[in-house]
This record gives structure tokens, sequence and C-alpha cells, in this order.
């Protein structure tokens, strides 16, 4: 979290890469970037992306001239390193040099957050650490600091201890606010340290009695539909899931276990074909179990450049997706220069 995220080599990155662009090249501006991002956080799932503040700039007088200033939390910064390729991507001519550094980047930080490493994997994560480093001193004249430093070793790391993302501390340091809260509104001082693990540990003793952990939430409540009524019913009635019954309970939304699924949003699906890309159109519940109904994308190749699938169109092919088979939450499709793209979450091929 604090090498990779936290005024780790995402910011030294970062602001080199806006600098170099804004007041170099001058491709765009801050209130371009900040227009873009915020038009790619209304169609996307994560909020972190929706609520991190505009970029701004102010005068370094180490190196007399304004520079970026990205104030920005962990969890923010981790997903504004997964969506810049799609913000800033439209401004960046195919081919340039910095933007090279740039893919470098994305692809470090997806690379370590991989779930599960094979011998060859972690040798190609070696390779592209020199590489980044390398791209970062040529390019930006600039010697690496301490964090950057640290990441050298992620390779050793993950071969005696495993994968590093399993040992990140973004989830513990989450609660680091309610601990504060609760410290400020206790009267007693005499072992606030014991107070404090006493109340969390009867506030997880609660959920677990309870069983608040990944539960189903039903944001809208289900409601029996005549499924015959759909217009997509013809097309999925040879599937078995819907012929127990022509009245089914149907929803337009869903938090299964955390994860929202919705109409409208996309589920990626990888096999030995290849990618296939599918959008949510409805929730079925039925026989103790949920069901995604969902129509089929045509997905065009990979772009380097956005470093994204492309999305061609919709074909009139549904599909019956049992909830419990998707292993990668949803994602939306973004619209640069009238086509379609879309970005896989790093765990995806895990």
């Amino acid at each position: 979290m604090h090498d990779l995220f936290s005024n780790g080599i995402c910011k030294y990155g970062l602001v080199e890469i806006l600098n170099f662009y804004i007041y170099e090249k001058q491709y765009f501006t801050i209130q371009d970037f900040n227009d873009q991002r915020k038009k790619i956080s209304k169609n996307c799932l994560d909020s972190e992306l929706q609520r991190m503040p505009d970029i701004s700039s102010h005068f370094s007088s180490k190196d007399k001239r304004k520079t970026v200033l990205l104030k920005l939390t962990s969890s923010e910064m981790r997903f504004l390193i997964h969506y810049f390729p799609l913000i800033a991507g439209r401004f960046i001519p195919r081919g340039d040099k910095v933007w090279t550094y740039c893919v470098a980047l994305v692809k470090l930080v997806e690379m370590c957050l991989k779930r599960s490493f094979t011998e060859t994997e972690i040798d190609k994560l070696q390779e592209a650490i020199t590489m980044r480093h390398e791209l970062y001193k040529k390019l930006f004249n600039k010697d690496l600091k301490p964090k950057q430093h640290f990441v050298v070793h992620y390779p050793s790391v993950i071969r005696t201890s495993g994968p590093v993302e399993q040992m990140m501390c973004f989830r513990n340091e989450a609660n680091h606010k309610n601990f504060k809260q609760y410290a400020h509104i206790m009267s007693s001082r005499k072992s606030i340290s014991y107070t404090l693990y006493v109340k969390a540990s009867m506030k997880f003793a609660y959920d677990l009695l309870n069983e608040n952990f990944l539960k189903v939430e039903l944001n809208n409540n289900f409601e029996f539909t005549d499924n015959r009524l759909r217009y997509y019913f013809k097309d999925i009635a040879q599937l078995t899931i819907l012929n127990n019954g022509f009245d089914v309970m149907m929803s337009k939304k869903i938090n299964y276990k955390g994860t929202v699924y919705k109409s409208g949003s996309f589920i990626a699906l990888g096999g030995k074909n290849g990618l296939s890309l599918y959008q949510v159109v409805e929730i079925v519940h039925q026989n103790c179990g949920y069901f995604l109904i969902t129509q089929y994308w045509k997905e065009g190749h990979f772009d380097e450049h956005y470093m994204g699938f492309k999305a061609i169109e919709s074909i009139p092919t549904y599909k019956i997706i049992d909830i419990e088979e998707i292993k990668n939450p949803p994602i939306m499709l973004h619209r640069i220069e009238e086509l379609f793209y879309f970005r896989l979450k790093p765990s995806f091929n895990d």
C-alpha cells in the first residue's frame, strides 16, 4: 500500500507524467484532465474515483517551476492509476515515449497485485521493475527514491512469503478511523488501548454471531415476474433455469457478498477460447440460487495505448450465469473517440 500508492511509485510516476504533458508538451491542461476524470468516474463502479479531489498545481521552489499536486488517499491513488490510461490516453499521440513509461507503470502495478504467481511470472515481474526504473531515470533525469527501491525486493519476497497483495494493510488501516472516533468519545483514559481492544473484539464477535460477513443484500425486492413477457424469453427459453415455471423472482440490483451487480453493468469471463463480455440484463432468484441474465457483446482486440479491450457491439444472444461462477467484479464500458473500451481488474487472470 505505501510502496505503490501512498506517496509511492504511482505518485512519483504520475506527477512526472502529468508535468511533462501539461507544462512541457501542453497536450492538455489540468482542467482538461479533471473534466475527463469526472466523465470517466460517472460511468464506473468504483466510488474512490468519483470522490477523489481534482488535481491542482503549485510552484516548486526546488525545480523553479509549476508542478502538479496530487493529494490522494491510497485507495484513490489505486483507482486513479487503474483508470489513468482511459483518462489521459485520448490526449496523447500513439507511440509517445513518456506514454511508454506510463504503460510500464500501470503494468507493474497490476503485476504486483496478482494473487498467485508462477516462477515465470516472478521473472517477468523482475524484468518489469527493472524496465520501469530505467525508463524513469532516463526520461525524467531523476534519482530513484527509497520506496522505488523497496519494489526491487518484491520478487524475492513473493518467492519466500507469497503474493504481496495478500499482505497489504488496506483493510487494517481502514479501521483507524473507527478507533480514533471511539478514542475521542471515551471518558476513561486509564487503559485506552485495552478498552479499544475489548470493544473491537465484542464487535467482531457480534458480527460472527449474526453472520454479518458476506451477506446477500437485496437492494430492490425481488418480484414474481412472468418471464414470457420478457423480450429475451424466446432466446433463452431452452435453458432449464427458467423452465421450472413461468413466474420467477427477478430484480435489477443485488449486493451479493459485498459485490454489487445491477442491470447495465458488464461481466468479463475468461476461458480456453479467450475473453467473453456480457452485459447484465436482470438478476434471477430461483432454487436458493442467484443467476444473471446477460446479453453477449462482441469484443475487439486489446489496445496497448488505452490498456483496455474494445467493445464492438451487442449481439442478440443471451446467457444465464450462476453468480457463484463469477470470480471478478463487474466493470463498465467507457466511450472514447466514438469507441467503447473496458479495463479488466488486475486479478482477472488469476
